[in-house]
């Protein structure tokens, strides 16, 4: 029992480290949520179904479509060169959406095709970039 106890124990470590490898030194910068939205949308596919034996010995059944409910947030980013169009799909009940404030300020990485988004409460979210749009240069 205890082995298997300490084998539970070194698959959490090893989990746990793995779940917050992601959250590595990134080249964090500093920027300025613009805008942000949200849509709720339903995606549907395969089916339930139900099966009972009536009183008279009879089989019915009813036949329903499965569905699952999802959240897409899209968050407008100004950074240093570009504003970014960002977006994150919640898809399960427990997701947690980023808290950030229009207009304040945001902790951003990209990597890649990758945005990162450190919000309000210094969770960090993986969103895909939508849209990237050079600024413009001010003049002196």
């Amino acid at each position: 029992m205890l082995r298997k106890s300490a084998g539970v124990l070194i698959a959490f470590l090893c989990l746990s480290t793995f779940a917050h490898a992601d959250k590595k030194d990134r080249d964090w910068k500093t920027g300025k949520v613009l805008d942000t939205e949200s849509a709720s949308f339903r995606t549907y596919g395969g089916s339930t179904t139900q099966g009972r034996i009536n009183p008279d010995g009879t089989y019915s059944s009813s036949t329903t479509p499965a569905t699952w409910n999802h959240k897409k947030y899209v968050f407008v980013i100004e950074g240093d060169e570009y504003i970014y169009v960002v977006s994150h799909v919640l898809s399960w009940r427990w997701s947690k959406e980023a808290q950030v404030t229009i207009n304040g300020p945001i902790k951003y990485a990209v990597e890649k095709k990758n945005f990162y988004l450190l919000d309000e409460n210094n969770r960090e979210f993986k969103m895909k970039i939508e849209k990237k749009i050079l600024k413009e240069k001010k003049n002196p």
